[in-house]
């Protein structure tokens, strides 16, 4: 599923990512490997879209020097790289719950205080004011707070 945070990135085209997410959702089953596809789609086409910051860019040499090391992980090739846009934001790809769990545990595992992730959400949440959302139970993105207390449980 697509991350609501998705929409703040410039220029996506959620109609048609969310069309496509909806057909992942139709199929009966789904490998691990038609995931990645499907994701690795949807990161090529926000790259296509976004200006990304490049290695002689401030915010480029930042993530680079911060994600030294970071190549892959769990099997997986690590594509981290930082927008060039307005919106103060981060996604990831895959489901919220998940990707939080799978977060923390990688920052465990790579060394990193696993508190960073919980301190990152809570900023994201005051900057957003800290709003409660009546209809929280409806949506598939929990707010910034929600997940920062959730982590919180698991530091």
């Amino acid at each position: 599923m697509i991350s609501q945070e998705c929409r703040n990135v410039r220029h996506i085209n959620l109609g048609k990512a969310l069309g496509a997410g909806k057909d992942i959702v139709k199929a009966e089953s789904i490998s691990d490997a038609e995931l990645k596809t499907y994701f690795d789609d949807v990161s090529q086409e926000t790259d296509k879209m976004n200006p990304v910051a490049g290695p002689k860019d401030p915010y480029g040499k930042r993530i680079a020097a911060l994600s030294k090391g970071l190549q892959n992980h769990d099997g997986m090739n690590l594509d981290i790289k930082a927008y060039l846009v307005k919106d103060v934001n981060a996604f990831a790809m895959g489901n919220e719950k998940e990707a939080d769990d799978y977060a923390m545990n990688f920052m465990k595992t790579k060394g990193y205080h696993p508190m960073g992730a919980v301190t990152a959400l809570e900023k994201l949440a005051a900057m957003d004011g800290n709003k409660k959302d009546p209809l929280q139970f409806l949506s598939t993105h929990p707010s910034p707070g929600a997940r920062a207390k959730r982590m919180r449980t698991l530091v």
